[in-house]
């Protein structure tokens, strides 16, 4: 393949959005998973598994003694038999008491399986997001205390100033402070990814930064739920992440409190248009490109956005490489050169889930499509 074929397409950056900051709160917890419409052909009838049995997580009990709250998002297999096979954690707020009471909690769950044409199969792409959360005997959410605000204005006066190493200190003094709120979580991340981008840190900090503050609940005002949400996006069009990017788009689209922004409509307009050159670059002839690394759950997952993909430059171990599709899965061995693979589109929509070492790298290669 040759450089200029391997050239990393370029989307325009949007810009940063400079908007006020309000206060607000909510809360609940449970296990909210992805919705998927039953997919049909010419040649066969697949319908999805349908939950029968799906028990709530226990809550660890030293966070709950102590009013810790926090989510984490998984994927798994479901069984021909129903079970659930091969949880992963894909992000999360960054607990691992949370993270391991998920991973038990999903192990137990039950459906009644994916059928193709009547019989059982393997449904391949399930995902769901299981939030750890208290609510006062009024339903209302915990919001920020009195501590952590000082400390939050703090912080984001020095960034203003800018004095980007008092903003470091101070940041680092919050850090080493229990957040117990997922709402004070979201605040603090969004307040670091502000000094990141002021302290032209990596395009990874950024990103896991604003990851976590918009988490899976929509904690922070409106208007900076949109501003990092806009800074997410562009950071994975950026990266030619561009599954990651338009699922960003979608769940901006269906927040409601993020319609509450006086900048909503002018920035999904913005990230539409923005969409659509997304859309004319899957279906050219450039070859999309994405640099990868491993990261602390042992895995690296991304949506595929084209019916190839091939692994090379690989700088680490990589042990399995497994393409989960609606219809079907394939796992494949280690991978140490270069390997390419070809997924029929009658398997429907895949992603790739690439097991490894952590802080392993590699170049993902999507061809265009044979056939358009």
């Amino acid at each position: 393949m040759s450089e200029q074929a391997r050239k990393r397409p370029h989307l325009g950056a949007l810009a940063a959005l400079s908007l006020a900051i309000c206060v607000s709160v909510p809360l609940y917890a449970h296990a909210q998973e992805s919705a998927r419409e039953p997919a049909e052909d010419n040649l066969s009838t697949f319908l999805t598994a349908v939950p029968r049995k799906k028990s709530p997580p226990i809550y660890p009990l030293e966070a709950l003694s102590r009013r810790r709250e926090g989510w984490v998002a998984l994927s798994f297999m479901i069984s021909p038999e129903g079970e659930v096979t091969e949880p992963m954690i894909e992000e999360s707020s960054g607990a691992e008491s949370f993270e391991k009471a998920a991973l038990e909690a999903v192990k137990k769950w039950r459906y009644n399986p994916a059928t193709l044409n009547g019989q059982p199969v393997e449904d391949t792409i399930t995902r769901a997001v299981i939030r750890f959360a208290l609510e006062s005997e009024s339903g209302e959410r915990p919001g920020v205390s009195n501590g952590f605000r000082v400390s939050y204005l703090r912080v984001k006066d020095s960034v203003s100033k800018p004095d980007l190493q008092q903003a470091a200190s101070l940041l680092d003094e919050l850090a080493q402070k229990e957040r117990l709120s997922l709402t004070e979580d979201s605040w603090y991340w969004w307040l670091k990814y502000t000094y990141l981008d002021a302290a032209g840190s990596s395009a990874e900090e950024k990103r896991d930064a604003l990851t976590r503050a918009i988490g899976y609940d929509d904690l922070l005002p409106p208007d900076l739920l949109v501003a990092a949400s806009v800074g997410l996006y562009d950071l994975r069009v950026k990266e030619a992440d561009y599954a990651g990017a338009l699922r960003t788009l979608d769940r901006l689209k269906g927040s409601r409190r993020a319609r509450n922004s006086a900048r909503y409509a002018e920035v999904v307009k913005a990230l539409d248009a923005s969409a659509q050159q997304i859309g004319a670059l899957i279906d050219g002839d450039t070859t999309l490109r994405v640099d990868a690394m491993i990261g602390e759950h042992d895995y690296w997952v991304q949506g595929l956005l084209r019916r190839s993909f091939s692994i090379e430059e690989i700088r680490g171990h990589i042990d399995s490489v497994e393409v989960r599709c609606t219809r079907r899965n394939a796992r494949f061995g280690s991978v140490s050169g270069e390997h390419t693979w070809t997924i029929p589109k009658s398997w429907g929509d895949c992603g790739a889930y690439v097991k490894g070492n952590p802080g392993t790298t590699f170049v993902v290669y999507e061809p265009p499509n044979a056939t358009k």
